[in-house]
């Protein structure tokens, strides 16, 4: 019994920073992924299969999608933002800048 009460206290301790962790990136989110479970767990053999397969799949993609943005919303307004890699074309060179909360 010891165990679980330290395990929910550590939980109840844990819950004020439920905001604090970056829910996407450039490595990782729900924008790679979904993309990844579709192309491997998802076989489709032929046109009509991709066909009736987007159609099923897009009501669950928006849905997702539309929570991911009260995510990463809720996260802005707490300043956890994810860092955000820009690409900034200078005399034909592309340079690549890092910038934290932008």
């Amino acid at each position: 019994m010891h165990l679980a009460e330290e395990d929910l206290k550590r939980s109840e301790d844990d819950f004020k920073w439920r905001y604090h962790s970056y829910w996407i990136s450039q490595m990782g989110g729900e924008h790679t992924d979904i993309p990844a479970f579709m192309v491997n767990v998802h076989k489709i053999d032929s046109v009509p299969d991709a066909v009736a397969y987007y159609q099923q799949a897009q009501k669950k993609l928006d849905a997702v999608f539309d929570q991911v943005l009260v995510q990463l919303q809720k996260r802005e307004e707490l300043h956890v933002v994810t860092a955000q890699v820009y690409l900034q074309i200078c005399d034909g060179k592309t340079i690549k800048k890092l910038h934290r909360g932008m």
